[in-house]
């Protein structure tokens, strides 16, 4: 006989299974469905080559449907696939290792004509008792798109380049030709220079170093044009050189600050305002052939802003000058130049005391006039 105790044992312990058995099946029937609608393609494939199970992805991606496949090899459902494929599965088969992150590409009957790419991973399944490799599962995720906006991507890079290498060869050959022709303007003007006397002469000389300036500034936009901003300091030291030709007896000094640029629009007036401001000192501050000193300095006044100032210790304006007032060419210059990059120029002068001409530029345009004060003692 058996008690009820031991009865309510058994029974409790087949409850148990039974529960463990619902909640087996539950999972499984979980796992079976997140393997149907997975996103990307699954599939298990035997050591002949025949589909064991896929989901609906990988289905899709080929063409027959999942029912179709059961059972059928590789070479039946996708022809175009089959050597990559078997190529992998050998060496799953072989090694028991797994194969990931390969790609293969082809076409599959459900779009034939069309080729596809795919990122897959091979992962061999052994047997619990004997550990045999029996089979091998598959993702698959297709990647077209992805490899078409590289391709795409890299195309695109490609004529960036080819644009770009045509763009200097382009560049090289306007700079080349711009600085012959500057150089032939020049040595025309030094030719006609010769034949002159007076005051012919005088502009004629003036005239080529402004020639000379608008060289040196070009060469400089050349070596920066790809570049956001125009390097000061190199052209700026190379038109106060030019310049001391101009009287060498009197000593010319370069002050950079720090580093200044300006963009290209701005750089090439910039080079014209300075060469007139340090031409008119070097001819003007020291009459009657005397000697003494201009200082150039140059930096920057704030994150928005740089200075110029151009200084002589020579004999100072006349009391009545003013930028503003009637002038020669070279003053028409200075303001008009002035007005086309924004600049401010302030002027401290003392009769027979020197002169400074301060020039504050702004880096980025402004629709601002320029400002211009004389001050002179008492004022």
């Amino acid at each position: 006989m058996t008690s009820g105790s031991d009865s309510d044992d058994r029974q409790g312990i087949q409850d148990r299974l039974d529960a463990s058995e619902s909640r087996a099946r539950e999972h499984l029937a979980e796992l079976e469905a997140i393997y149907r609608t997975a996103p990307v393609g699954l599939c298990v494939i035997d050591r002949d080559f025949r589909f064991l199970r896929i989901n609906e992805r990988l289905a899709e991606i080929n063409g027959p449907t999942a029912e179709e496949h059961i059972g059928r090899p590789l070479r039946d459902m996708v022809p175009g696939l089959a050597a990559q494929a078997e190529s992998l599965l050998r060496q799953a088969f072989e090694t028991g290792l797994p194969v990931e992150n390969v790609e293969i590409e082809g076409e599959t009957p459900a779009q034939p004509g069309i080729r596809r790419v795919w990122r897959e991973n091979w992962i061999p399944l052994r047997d619990a008792e004997t550990g045999r490799v029996f089979a091998v599962n598959v993702v698959a995720e297709e990647i077209t798109e992805e490899k078409r906006a590289q391709q795409r991507l890299t195309e695109s890079e490609s004529r960036a380049r080819d644009l770009a290498e045509q763009r200097e060869v382009l560049l090289h050959e306007l700079n080349h030709r711009v600085k012959n022709s500057l150089a032939l303007v020049s040595s025309m003007l030094a030719l006609q220079r010769r034949r002159c006397s007076g005051e012919a002469e005088i502009a004629l000389a003036d005239a080529q170093r402004r020639i000379l300036a608008i060289a040196a500034v070009h060469e400089s936009l050349y070596d920066g044009v790809l570049t956001d901003g125009i390097d000061l300091l190199p052209f700026t030291e190379k038109l106060i050189g030019q310049a001391r030709l101009l009287r060498p007896e009197i000593g010319t000094r370069f002050e950079p600050q720090g580093a200044v640029d300006l963009p290209s629009n701005k750089a090439v007036s910039f080079g014209l305002l300075l060469n007139e401001l340090l031409t008119n000192a070097l001819k003007h501050a020291f009459p009657n052939g005397g000697t003494g000193e201009v200082r150039v300095v140059l930096g920057p006044q704030d994150a928005h802003t740089l200075i110029l100032s151009i200084e002589d210790n020579g004999a100072g304006l006349p009391e009545d000058w003013s930028l503003d007032g009637p002038g020669g060419l070279g003053t028409r210059l200075i303001k008009g130049l002035a007005d086309q990059i924004d600049a401010e120029i302030a002027i401290h002068s003392v009769p027979g005391g020197g002169t400074r001409f301060d020039v504050v530029v702004p880096r980025r345009s402004r629709t601002r006039a320029s400002a211009a004060a004389v001050e002179k003692p008492g004022h």
